[in-house]
């Protein structure tokens, strides 16, 4: 048996002073605003588990309540906007699951998990002093299927449901900003969230020969979920998120391999992944569009295993952000792709003397634009010169001296730019004795 019992604070204090809010608020000559926002949150709970054991099976059984109370208290000023609020919420979780694992045969294993939940939720607006509470039971199987084949090969099969509380801030009503620009709310009406994920897998991994071949797909749908309404202008964003009865879901592979190459004394390894999410959203009050999200990414890397001084590791990566946005009468694509490259040397001179150096090369391509190749170089030196007594190092950090870094990120309905200003060029020496 446990039991557990928390409890935690995250004030946020945000001051704006000469943007114009006229148009957000309605308040002329508003040229700045204050928010502050806190969320404490209490949480009691505990568990009882009971294990038992056969020559082929093994059954754990587990019971446990959880409960938490939770504020979201958010006020704006000028306090003539009236945007203050706060929300009480408590949340309560009862459960009882069964886990059972059993080998079928020499080959396939199963284990699987049955749950009997109640949820129950208690809400109070205390600026308009009103409640309400919800509740439900449900179940929730999870289970799990492995089907090794042979030594070297396994095949493996999940199917998953769950249902939760939706975030506290998804049912408080008032505004909320995330930076001088953005805000957002929540028109959310419904109090819980299923889930049905899926996943299938497969692996194959020879140890005599060092090599490793994975590739793992999945798919979850969420009801009960929404989707935004933002109204765009050139001078702010608000957000209102609201209930969708379609729900949103998401696919993905993920896959890999790596294997020891003994000609080259080294090791090299590729992995990627293609996620894509589906969703619904809306701009400027207009038609609702179907979104595809896809976000690919692939990796290549090389490690070598030499046995002299000298060791190095190369890496390279591409990712790609594609949308495809689906009006009833037209369809539109953006896209962006990131390219980043490096090469680490290493040298290591028994145990007295370290040195390592890296050279990384960064560059994006959006939709009718490209940035330049950024390159970097940065190295390091430690040197041991009286065993477990003195010890100098030295780095050098941005030894070519770039100012700056820019990033493209495109979303459904825009596409930015973020500039990084860097520190110029660094050089920092110590010493260490150790008496």
């Amino acid at each position: 048996m446990e039991a557990a019992q928390f409890s935690n604070n995250r004030p946020q204090d945000f001051y704006v002073n000469g943007y114009d809010y006229s148009s957000v608020f309605s308040v002329d000559a508003n040229t700045a605003f204050f928010q502050s926002s806190k969320n404490p949150v209490q949480y009691l709970g505990g568990q009882a588990r009971y294990y038992t054991n056969s020559k082929k099976a093994t059954i754990i059984l587990n019971a446990g309540y959880d409960r938490y109370q939770m504020q979201v208290v958010s006020s704006i000023l000028p306090d003539l906007l009236k945007q203050g609020n706060q929300l009480e919420m408590q949340k309560e979780k009862l459960y009882v699951r069964a886990d059972y694992n059993q080998p079928v045969s020499r080959h396939l294993e199963i284990t699987s998990r049955l749950g009997i939940n109640w949820l129950g939720i208690i809400n109070h607006w205390q600026n308009s002093h009103s409640n309400k509470t919800n509740s439900c039971w449900f179940l929730s199987p999870n289970l799990t299927a492995k089907w090794t084949i042979g030594l070297k090969s396994r095949i493996t099969f999940g199917y998953k449901y769950s249902k939760d509380f939706p975030n506290a801030v998804q049912l408080f009503d008032s505004l909320i900003f995330t930076d001088y620009r953005t805000a957002y709310r929540y028109q959310y009406q419904n109090y819980f969230q299923s889930q049905n994920s899926y996943s299938l897998g497969y692996r194959y991994n020879d140890s005599y020969n060092q090599f490793t071949v994975y590739i793992n797909g999945f798919y979850t749908n969420t009801s009960n979920s929404y989707a935004d309404n933002s109204i765009i202008n050139k001078k702010f964003m608000l957000s209102t998120k609201y209930d969708i009865p379609q729900g949103s879901n998401m696919t993905g592979l993920v896959f890999g391999s790596d294997k020891f190459v003994s000609s080259l004394s080294g090791t090299i390894r590729f992995s990627g992944s293609a996620i894509r999410s589906k969703y619904v959203n809306n701009i400027n009050n207009t038609m609702s569009r179907d979104i595809n999200f896809w976000t690919l990414n692939g990796k290549l890397n090389y490690f070598s295993g030499f046995n002299g001084i000298f060791n190095f590791n190369t890496h390279f990566m591409l990712l790609a952000n594609l949308s495809t946005v689906k009006l009833p009468d037209d369809q539109f694509n953006n896209q962006t792709y990131n390219y980043k490259g490096f090469l680490q040397t290493n040298f290591k001179f028994n145990k007295v003397c370290y040195i390592q150096s890296t050279v990384s090369y960064y560059q994006w391509f959006g939709k009718n634009q490209k940035q330049r190749p950024v390159y970097f170089l940065d190295a390091s030196f430690l040197g041991n010169l009286i065993k477990d007594k003195l010890t100098v190092s030295a780095s050098l950090q941005n030894a070519l001296n770039q100012q700056s870094i820019h990033f493209n990120n495109i979303t459904d309905y825009s596409n930015s730019l973020s500039t990084y200003h860097l520190l110029p060029r660094m050089f920092v020496a110590g010493i260490k004795y150790t008496f």
